[in-house]
């Protein structure tokens, strides 16, 4: 960046004949590349105790809470098939397999 900021004015008043106007355009473009490197640096540590930081305490006890629902009572419990939705399945998979090609090269 700093070698950004020694050469961007040279090259801004090769190009733009007006001084007040190269000069804007040197210290916007100067300002929002250095703007980009903060909103980088801050994006490297997302995590700590700034007021910019993401609150990891906040998003841990969520995590917590949802893998404690997770591992209740309720989660340990199988859910119970009926014997009609069994038969369903069998009749499925006997169909699908009548689709398929045979493997012995005959036709049935």
């Amino acid at each position: 960046i700093f070698v950004l900021v020694a050469t961007f004015p040279l090259e801004a008043a090769r190009y733009i004949e007006d001084f007040v106007l190269a000069s804007l355009f040197t210290w916007g473009s100067t300002f929002g590349y250095f703007l980009l490197c903060e909103v980088a640096c801050e994006m490297e540590q997302p995590f700590g105790r700034d007021g910019s930081d993401l609150p990891l305490v906040g998003y841990q006890v969520d995590f917590d809470r949802s893998v404690s629902m997770l591992v209740g009572a309720v989660s340990f419990v199988p859910p119970a098939a009926s014997h009609a939705f069994g038969l369903r399945i069998q009749k499925a998979m006997e169909s699908s397999n009548e689709d398929k090609p045979r493997q012995d090269g005959k036709c049935s």
